[in-house]
């Protein structure tokens, strides 16, 4: 009977319908995505004023004239601390020498100024102090300060407007941080407190950056802000 029982399971086994599952794609991580496509159109901005261009062809769009409080100041006071640091480090002077932590917080703290006065230095060389808009409307004159934050002709370049516009948004982009240059001019309302800290402008990509210092002596407004957006500009008063 139990041989009876086993070959009745055993053809209701085999009559059973299989589902097959359908199979898995596998993903190659190492394949290349395709590319986004990116915007063609030619932006051109047309001013509400006259502009009025001097003998050499340009037009003054943004100043900003460094002190040296507002530049060697801060990388000294840094530095100060930096060379106490190391000073306390090496000497170990009573009564430090009692604390055995004495020694990594000099140490640690030491290395964190050293970091902030090349932190200090990078950031004054990607500083613009100065815009000059070109009678074409298609270039700008763009003047960076040293990595001392001191103005020099050297470090005037001549680069086409669109050179500046902004980092494409995606879903997935990363949101960009810091305090960034406005996007309109009635967004120029700047806090008391805000003022020590520049602008950023990002611009092709979230790596590309530079700094506008917030208490320029003169900036106007309506072309600046069209210009940090890449877009061209209509010269033509009309």
């Amino acid at each position: 009977m139990l041989k009876a029982v086993l070959k009745n399971f055993g053809s209701l086994v085999n009559t059973k319908k299989t589902v097959k599952s359908p199979a898995k794609k596998l993903v190659n991580p190492w394949e290349p995505k395709p590319l986004r496509e990116k915007p063609s159109q030619v932006n051109v901005y047309s001013p509400s004023k006259i502009l009025e261009f001097d003998e050499s062809g340009s037009l003054l769009v943004y100043s900003y004239q460094p002190t040296f409080m507002k530049t060697m100041g801060r990388f000294l006071g840094r530095l100060t601390t930096t060379i106490g640091s190391f000073f306390l480090l090496a000497k170990n002077p009573w009564p430090f020498n009692q604390e055995p932590l004495c020694l990594p917080v000099f140490l640690f703290y030491g290395v964190y100024s050293l970091w902030r006065n090349w932190a200090i230095l990078a950031h004054q060389s990607i500083t613009i102090h100065e815009v000059k808009l070109n009678r074409d409307g298609i270039h700008i004159d763009i003047g960076y300060l040293s990595w001392l934050g001191r103005r020099s002709k050297k470090y005037f370049y001549t680069m086409p407007i669109n050179f500046l516009t902004p980092p494409i948004k995606y879903e997935d982009s990363i949101r960009l941080k810091d305090d960034l240059f406005p996007t309109e001019v009635s967004y120029f309302e700047i806090p008391d407190d805000a003022k020590n800290k520049p602008w950023v402008k990002y611009y092709q990509e979230e790596r590309h950056r530079l700094y506008i210092p917030k208490d320029y002596e003169f900036m106007d407004k309506e072309l600046m802000v069209q210009i940090m957006k890449g877009k061209f500009i209509n010269t033509t008063n009309k």
